[in-house]
């Protein structure tokens, strides 16, 4: 049994909650940017549990999506400044 710690979990749910904001500010599922992220990250393979049809394609459309380093970094929620977060979404919504 895998053993988590608090702050894992936090880091997970900010890292799910900065890819839904992500994804709304570039029109996209929050599948597509983690999907996106993973492979932009240098990840092999990415393991997709699709419980329906529209996951599937969800994760599909992923593999086309592009980011910028910035949101990368961004993502990887290294900036501890959240209104610098901010502003690496404002921006990369724009581009």
């Amino acid at each position: 049994m895998v053993n988590f710690e608090a702050k894992s979990l936090l880091n997970i749910a900010l890292f799910f909650s900065l890819c839904a904001a992500q994804a709304e500010h570039r029109g996209l599922t929050e599948a597509e940017v983690a999907i996106a992220f993973a492979l932009h990250s240098g990840a092999a393979a990415v393991v997709v549990g699709a419980a329906s049809s529209a996951h599937f394609e969800d994760a599909v459309r992923g593999t086309a999506v592009s980011l910028t380093d910035a949101e990368v970094q961004w993502l990887r929620g290294s900036d501890d400044d959240s209104e610098g977060r901010n502003d690496n979404v404002a921006t990369s919504a724009a581009s």
